[in-house]
Formats: C-alpha cells, sequence, structure tokens
C-alpha cells in the first residue's frame, strides 16, 4: 500500500448491480483504479454504475471514505456513438463460413466494437444469434460501414470494384442471418442447455439438423445458454464448466469463444488480476500457454486454470493464438515494464530478461516473427530514450 503522511490508502471499483454496490477490484494506486473504472464501462455489462472510492487509513485505524468517479453507465452508453474502427487488413472471404473463421472474428471485433463492447458480446455470439443481428440494425449502418471498409481494403488486390466487393460481402452476411433464423425456428424443437447437457444436445442436432449446419447450430445452442449471463466474466466461467470436459466439439466451440473475448480490450487484465507490472503480466500469459497457470495465482480466475491446460495440450489453438497476439500488444505498447523503475537502463534490462525467457519457446513458435518485431521496436524505443536522456537528440531520432 501506498503510504502518504502515515495513512494507508486503498482504492475500490464498486459496481451497481440489482441495487446493491459490489466490490469489484481493489487497487493501491488512485490512477490504476480510474483508469480501470473507465475501461470497464465498456466490459461490465451487469453495473448499473461504476464508482471509485478512495479509503484512507489513519495509524490509529480510523478509516474515511471519498467518492473519487462515478460513471452512470446507462448514461455512457445513451451518449455512445456507433462507429466503425480502423483495419489494415482482412484476410478474403470467398464462402459465408470464412465470416467465422479467426481472422474474420478478429477483424469483426475491431470493426464492430462500439455494439459489441456496450452489449458484452463476442463476435461468436453476434454471427450466431438473431435477435443480436436485428438489435444492430436499430443502432444505424454500423454492419454497412464494416463491410464498406472491408471491401475497400480487399477491393483493389482482387482486381474487382469496391462495391461489387461490398456486394459479394453482403451476400455473406445475409447467408449468416439466415442460418442464424433458421437455428431460431428449429430450436423450438431441439432440448435447451442447462448447463451439464451439451452431449445430449449435440446428439440431438446431429439427429435433426443437415451436417453442413451441425456446428452452427451447436455454437447457436451454446450462444443461446450465454444470453442469460451479462458480465463477460460470468459468461467464461459458465462456458468451461459446460465445455471443458466435453468432446472435441464442445471444447472447439469454448476455444473460438475465449479467443473472441480475449481480443477485447482489457478482458486478459480481468482474467489474470492486477499485476505489480507488464513484466509480471507477459509472464503469467507465457504460464498459461504453457499450461503452467495454477489456482494459486493471486487474483487470478480459476477456470483459467482449465482453459491453460486446454492450451498446452494443443486443444485451444485459437485461444493460444489470442494470447499470443495479447503479448506482441504488450510489447508494441508505450506502457513501461515496470512503473518502479521507469529509467531506460532498467526498463531495457527488464526487457532484455523476458527476452531469455522466451528463447526457444515452442509456445511461441507460430507468432516468433511478429514477437521478434514488436521487441525490437521497443528495444529501440529504450536506446531512443537513454540517448535522449544523455543530450544526444540527433542520434536518439536515428534509433528509433
Amino acid at each position: 500500500m501506498a503510504e502518504v503522511k502515515n495513512r494507508v490508502f486503498r482504492y475500490e471499483i464498486q459496481i451497481a448491480h440489482e441495487g446493491r454496490w459490489l466490490i469489484r477490484n481493489v487497487y493501491s494506486d488512485e490512477r490504476d483504479a480510474i483508469n480501470r473504472a473507465r475501461a470497464m464501462v465498456h466490459t461490465e455489462r451487469m453495473a448499473e454504475a461504476i464508482k471509485v472510492l478512495q479509503f484512507r487509513t489513519a495509524p490509529n485505524g480510523f478509516t474515511t471514505e471519498k467518492e473519487l468517479l462515478m460513471i452512470d453507465r446507462l448514461e455512457a452508453y445513451r451518449k455512445q456513438e456507433f462507429q466503425v474502427a480502423p483495419v489494415d487488413q482482412v484476410d478474403v472471404c470467398t464462402d459465408y463460413t470464412d465470416l467465422m473463421k479467426l481472422d474474420a472474428r478478429r477483424a469483426m471485433e475491431k470493426l464492430l466494437r462500439p455494439y459489441l463492447g456496450v452489449e458484452c458480446l463476442t463476435p461468436t455470439e453476434f454471427l450466431h444469434m438473431s435477435s443480436y443481428q436485428r438489435e444492430i440494425d436499430r443502432k444505424g449502418r454500423l454492419v454497412e460501414s464494416a463491410l464498406h471498409t472491408v471491401a475497400r481494403l480487399q477491393a483493389k488486390d482482387m482486381g474487382k470494384q469496391t462495391n461489387e466487393r461490398y456486394e459479394e460481402l453482403t451476400e455473406m452476411a445475409r447467408q449468416i442471418q439466415m442460418l442464424a433464423q433458421d437455428f431460431t425456428y428449429e430450436n423450438r424443437d431441439l432440448p435447451s442447455l442447462d448447463g451439464s447437457n451439451f452431449k445430449a444436445v449435440a446428439e440431438a442436432i446431429e439427429q435433426r439438423v443437415p451436417a453442413d449446419r451441425v456446428e452452427f447450430f451447436m455454437t447457436a445452442a451454446v450462444c443461446q445458454y450465454l444470453m442469460q449471463y451479462r458480465a463477460m466474466m460470468d459468461k467464461l466461467e459458465r462456458l468451461v464448466s459446460l465445455l471443458g470436459s466435453s468432446d472435441r466439439r464442445g471444447i472447439a466451440i469454448l476455444d473460438r469463444l475465449f479467443a473472441d473475448a480475449i481480443a477485447a480490450p482489457g478482458l486478459m487484465r480481468d482474467l489474470l488480476g492486477p499485476q505489480i507490472s507488464l513484466a509480471d503480466h507477459i509472464t503469467l500469459c507465457l504460464n498459461v500457454l504453457r499450461g503452467q497457470y495454477g489456482v494459486g495465482e493471486v487474483g487470478g480466475q480459476r477456470f483459467l486454470v482449465v482453459v491453460s491446460h486446454l492450451i498446452s495440450g494443443g486443444l485451444c489453438p485459437e485461444a493460444a493464438d489470442a494470447i499470443q497476439q495479447h503479448l506482441v500488444r504488450a510489447f508494441v505498447s508505450e506502457a513501461p515494464l515496470d512503473k518502479r523503475e521507469l529509467d531506460p537502463v532498467s526498463q531495457r534490462r527488464h526487457l532484455e530478461n523476458i527476452v531469455q525467457e522466451f528463447a526457444n519457446d515452442p509456445h511461441l513458435d507460430s507468432c516468433r516473427e511478429e514477437l521478434d518485431k514488436a521487441i525490437d521496436r521497443r528495444r529501440r524505443r529504450l536506446r531512443s530514450a537513454l540517448l535522449r536522456s544523455e543530450g544526444l537528440e540527433e542520434l536518439a531520432d536515428q534509433a528509433l
């Protein structure tokens, strides 16, 4: 805890839910608490409001309370502007089934983030539930804007006009919508998931649905089950309870949904719990990939132990890829590896320690090139900062 004038401070993030205030996180740093609370506006669907409280304890044990921040979540959402986020590249889709692949869903996470964040949804849930697809249409032309953005990125390389590519993508999206509508209709005669009967529901779907629709309907059944849970953490916990010990069909669905969730801003921080430094956060991410994440991890989610085991066993390749991309983004970010030692020399020491830890690790092979580039980028920033501290501005600019 930070001590100021012999007083101890702690900062609680609380969320309002069904008339009660619940403690969501506890921090020792005021700025960290406020920044996290503001980010939670887009991840805590169950929250009706979010606030940050400062608790100051005197040496005699007397504690005072002060409200530092109050966010009316509903008001924040009414002001939310549904606009397309920037993307640089999207793999070409030639069939509507390609829209459900990892790269396409990753693009959706960016393009539809204003809506997905507000509704606490993953792209997989959005693709499989017709009710969400109808709802987003009432929010404006976000889907049309997203499709046009992708069409503009892809048209030139495909030798097509943007409008032509837009029509192709629109037709694929229409086919997805029809599938989701068919599931809503057919589901009336299918058993519902109750949290423990995935195999029975999967068998019923296989007996009733054409083979080319089975995977979509199984995933849709899981997504419908998750609709009753509002917070992403609750969804992931229920998802692991439902599918963590199921067959490969169920684990594949778990894999997709976890990969989607990990790509959302701030989710890995919530999963792993508050860490002293970015370096510690990176180490925990690597432990998850290695299957070494255990129940003794302070502040982490227990269900992540199951996912870590599945990832290390090669059963959740998409979730593994999402964590690898999270590591790449961590190195590219401007965040210091340790805020307690901000000088470039100390930061470089932390970086090289991590690099040594990463060396020859097979769990990072598939992202090795991207990771090396991200690490080199951070190295150059640190070298530039060191040169500037020595007054060598021209050399500092060249180091970047």
